[in-house]
């Protein structure tokens, strides 16, 4: 069975719940293209945050907005992060699992299932849909 990896940008607001899922991409898109064709950018507002992977270059974008961007602190070489930083970096931690939380509600058998390429064109679809089924349950501690 052939098979394709594809990519979404998700948005998770403070409660858990999934506020934006973008289209899906082939497992190749840059992570910019992501960003610029999924409109993103346009939907946030003053004060948002976006918690991000180092290679996602959009600090400039995102501050234009009003928006601040959020990206792990870079540890290796160091014994230990100053105390500031430190905290920071345990804060970023509680939110990424937060996120990581969130997502996991959404990932109901079929997308923990190979979706066989005849199916990929509903691939936005079925996230967008388990997404919705996820936002029902209960909200998150």
């Amino acid at each position: 069975m052939e098979t394709n990896a594809v990519k979404f940008l998700i948005g998770i607001t403070r409660n858990g719940a999934v506020s934006f899922v973008s289209k899906c991409w082939g497992g190749r898109a840059s992570d910019e293209k992501l960003i610029q064709s999924s409109r993103l950018l346009d939907k946030l507002a003053n004060g948002d945050v976006i918690l991000a992977d180092r290679g996602f270059l959009i600090k400039e974008d995102v501050a234009r907005r009003g928006a601040h961007l959020v990206v792990r602190a870079l540890t290796r070489g160091k014994k230990q992060l100053p105390a500031r930083e430190a905290e920071e970096a345990r804060q970023i931690s509680r939110i990424r699992i937060h996120v990581e939380r969130s997502i996991g509600r959404m990932v109901y058998r079929i997308l923990r299932d190979r979706l066989p390429a005849s199916l990929l064109r509903y691939a936005t679809s079925v996230v967008n849909i388990c997404a919705a089924l996820a936002n029902m349950r209960p909200r998150l501690p």
